[in-house]
């Protein structure tokens, strides 16, 4: 099969903004009690970000809850040793949770960009729960793997009331230290690893054939790159409020081209067709 031809590869848009995570206590974007997911609603999230540092526990890419008392929620973080993890979490310790993390080899460096995405169908199980993580610039070819569940007995309720914040937890601790951006929500459906490519290589938000099903995307294409409210580029979650964290005109867009599997290419070729 000959190869795509290096000027109809897709390139990763060049984005105008991103916001900087300091590291500082409570640095985040608080959005409020939105997404409240329950441990049987299926939901996806995906987005990009450039750590700089780790937390000396875990740094929080996005979060429904808090690090005391019940700690319900759910949320993605990345562990002091860089893993990528996924918790829901009706306790804050012990059995009612969820927790998966990704095997040694897919370690995350700091100063390097990712693209990362997370699906789940609402089981209550680990075995439910997709993670996919590349750096930016190689192809996604596969989900990552997943090491052995830490918990992996999710029974009870895990939605709360508190804020929905994306560089902290609900109550501004296991802070974030670098950039993030184009960061989205999709509620109601959990995403296969095509969608996923659709996402990272070809910048597409629907199905091959059908309408958009992404609920929220913050810090996108339309980002306005300065004021204290985020605002969601495709819902109605307008409204999120930087604290302490800053516009940043370092963008993890420059434009480049994406490195395309034999796959791929074919798949692009139907799309294109």
């Amino acid at each position: 099969m000959p190869r795509i031809d290096a000027l109809s590869r897709p390139s990763i848009r060049n984005l105008p903004f991103s916001v900087r995570f300091r590291g500082g206590s409570g640095d985040s974007i608080n959005f409020g009690n939105i997404y409240p997911f329950e441990r049987t609603d299926a939901f996806s999230l995906c987005g990009y970000f450039f750590p700089t540092r780790f937390d000396t526990i875990n740094s929080t890419v996005i979060r429904k809850g808090a690090t005391t008392g019940a700690a319900t929620g759910w949320g993605l973080f990345i562990t002091n040793t860089g893993a990528l993890s996924v918790l829901l979490a009706s306790v804050a310790s012990g059995v009612n949770r969820i927790n998966v993390a990704l095997t040694n080899k897919h370690r995350i460096r700091v100063c390097t960009g990712y693209f990362w995405g997370m699906a789940y169908g609402g089981l209550s199980q680990a075995s439910d729960i997709d993670i996919a993580l590349v750096p930016i610039g190689r192809p996604l070819e596969a989900f990552a793997t997943k090491a052995t569940p830490v918990n992996d007995n999710l029974t009870s309720s895990i939605v709360n009331t508190q804020g929905l914040r994306i560089g902290a937890t609900s109550d501004g601790l296991r802070v974030f230290g670098g950039i993030q951006q184009k960061l989205s929500v999709f509620a109601g459906v959990k995403l296969t690893l095509e969608q996923f490519q659709n996402i990272y290589h070809l910048n597409r938000y629907s199905t091959p054939g059908g309408a958009s099903q992404e609920s929220s995307r913050w810090i996108g294409e339309d980002a306005v790159g300065s004021g204290a409210t985020v605002f969601d580029e495709v819902g109605t979650r307008d409204g999120g409020f930087l604290n302490g964290a800053d516009w940043d005109s370092q963008t993890l867009f420059n434009p480049r081209t994406v490195a395309l599997s034999r796959s791929e290419a074919t798949a692009l070729r139907t799309v294109a067709s």
